[in-house]
């Protein structure tokens, strides 16, 4: 669309929102979220296909001088939990196996596109009451935290920094 061609254009730099998440809302959502946490299958074919677009988009904005940053990411932790996506649950162990095959997804961009200079996961703790959970029905935005809603971190904090320093700059 011209429109976001010259806001690009007018822009020093363009931030991006990256998630490995097809649909947002509702149960559908969660389905998705679990899937992608408990299918490697189809967590390699949708990361397959993101590197792609991700790859078109990054050249792309190279070409045209742009730094680019990833301004929020992160993998969701919760799956469904029965007919009410109030029920949904985590499952750490599935999730940690994610975060480690995106983070390496993430480490690929970072090192195939000099002009992506930043990642920043979003957010510190999984949020009922974020907003786009309670007037958007998102409910997968709820479980996007390195901690739970409590504030308790979802894996040790070694686990969490070697995954996490895949994305750090060296």
């Amino acid at each position: 669309r011209p429109e976001i061609q010259d806001l690009i254009e007018a822009s020093d730099f363009v931030s991006l929102n990256l998630y490995p998440i097809l649909r947002w809302r509702g149960k559908r959502g969660l389905e998705d979220s679990a899937r992608f946490l408990h299918d490697g299958d189809f967590r390699g074919v949708l990361l397959e296909h993101l590197r792609s677009d991700m790859d078109d988009l990054l050249v792309a904005l190279s070409a045209r001088g742009k730094t680019v940053i990833l301004g929020e990411t992160g993998v969701p932790s919760l799956t469904p939990g029965g007919a009410s996506t109030a029920k949904a649950s985590h499952d750490i162990q599935a999730w940690l196996g994610a975060l480690d095959d995106w983070t390496d997804f993430l480490r690929g961009l970072l090192k195939d596109h000099p002009c992506l200079q930043a990642v920043f996961f979003f957010e510190w703790s999984d949020n009922p009451e974020h907003p786009m959970v309670r007037h958007k029905g998102l409910a997968v935005h709820g479980g996007l935290g390195l901690a739970d809603m409590n504030g308790k971190l979802k894996a040790p904090v070694r686990v969490l920094r070697r995954l996490l320093r895949k994305v750090l700059p060296s």
